[in-house]
């Protein structure tokens, strides 16, 4: 139940009650369950808080960053989601713009390349391409892991056997994104034409459709 409990608030809750009805205890039991770690999920709603009581943006952010370096994977997802999510209500304009360090934080852990949230880290960094929101530094810092990765990532490097290859196949779809939307954002290089050009005759349709999928 704890595992949908922060999508229930973002996507349910939030939207229709003001900082009046939500009250600051509530707020803050909550904040306090995200910092002990006995309610991640809740991660993702954080953006929605701080767009209801901008108040708490300092301590959002640092619940982010923090959750975002963990050990723990659903804490990193969870994590991403919500930094995803500031960046859509940014968009939007129900938010101010999505705080440096929790942007430079995912582009960071992207670029690090650990494996058990690396697909849903590559997602988010090609949203930021997407939006504009990324420094030189970092496209730089992005062609090198897409560089490295396409040896690191190819069927032959893993065993048919090794149940880590589906998650392999995720990251490979993610790649082949982030260089069209590398590639759309003006950037030029080796890694992004070896990504987009081997996609087409990919043996696993998660990586062969990767292009179709981001333009729907």
């Amino acid at each position: 139940m704890t595992d949908v409990f922060g999508l229930a608030l973002a996507e349910s809750i939030f939207p229709v009650v003001d900082l009046k009805h939500l009250g600051q205890d509530r707020i803050e039991k909550l904040f306090n369950r995200v910092e002990a770690g006995t309610l991640n999920s809740a991660l993702i709603a954080l953006a929605d808080i701080v767009r209801l009581d901008g108040s708490r943006e300092n301590r959002a952010v640092e619940l982010l960053h923090r959750a975002i370096f963990s050990r723990e994977r659903d804490a990193v997802v969870y994590s991403l989601s919500g930094i995803n999510r500031w960046r859509i209500r940014s968009r939007e304009g129900s938010l101010g713009k999505i705080p440096q360090r929790l942007k430079q934080a995912a582009i960071t852990l992207a670029v690090g390349a650990r494996e058990p949230w690396l697909s849903s880290a590559l997602y988010l960094a090609g949203k930021f391409v997407e939006d504009g929101d990324v420094s030189d530094g970092d496209r730089q810092e992005l062609l090198v892991v897409l560089d490295k990765f396409e040896t690191e990532t190819a069927y032959t490097s893993w065993e048919t056997s090794d149940p880590r290859l589906i998650n392999i196949t995720h990251v490979r779809a993610q790649c082949v994104r982030l260089a069209e939307q590398l590639r759309q954002a003006g950037v030029v290089h080796g890694a992004i034409a070896f990504w987009i050009d081997r996609s087409m005759d990919d043996p696993m349709p998660e990586v062969r459709y990767a292009l179709a999928d981001l333009e729907e």
